[in-house]
């Protein structure tokens, strides 16, 4: 079993609440590899989630 601090690297580190640059590469330079927040995106609403995805289908 593996706790925490062992935990596979795969998981990584999610920041939540990432609203500027500067918090950005400070996260980025501390080895953050997921990031959430207003930067990337204002709220959207759980019904608008499927248009808001269509943006990003390759």
């Amino acid at each position: 079993m593996h706790s925490p601090a062992n935990a596979p690297a795969r998981a990584g580190i999610v920041a939540e609440g990432v609203e500027t640059l500067g918090q950005y590469d400070f996260l980025k330079s501390h080895h953050c590899d997921k990031f959430q927040g207003y930067l990337f995106s204002k709220a959207v609403p759980a019904d608008a989630l499927s248009d808001f995805g269509a943006g990003f289908a390759s």
